[in-house]
């Protein structure tokens, strides 16, 4: 079982970065999928106790926005 997890109104929006292409509330935090300049996509995961960036791939970036922001899916 999943333990659920409040986040603040800092930790909703925490975190803005002009990259960013579409930010989800999960039952562990807050994630932000954003695209650099050069191509690489990355996914910051963050709470209130806080946060670790990552680079991933556009594969891994294409099925976590059809997870998590099915909606945003035009973004990648």
């Amino acid at each position: 079982m999943t333990r659920k997890t409040k986040l603040s109104k800092w930790a909703e929006t925490a975190f803005q970065f002009d990259t960013e292409l579409w930010r989800s509330k999960t039952t562990e935090g807050m994630v932000v999928l954003g695209k650099l300049p050069d191509g690489i996509f990355t996914l910051l995961r963050f709470n209130d106790e806080g946060g670790q960036l990552t680079h991933i791939s556009e594969s891994e970036a294409l099925w976590l926005t059809l997870e998590l922001a099915p909606e945003k899916m035009n973004c990648i």
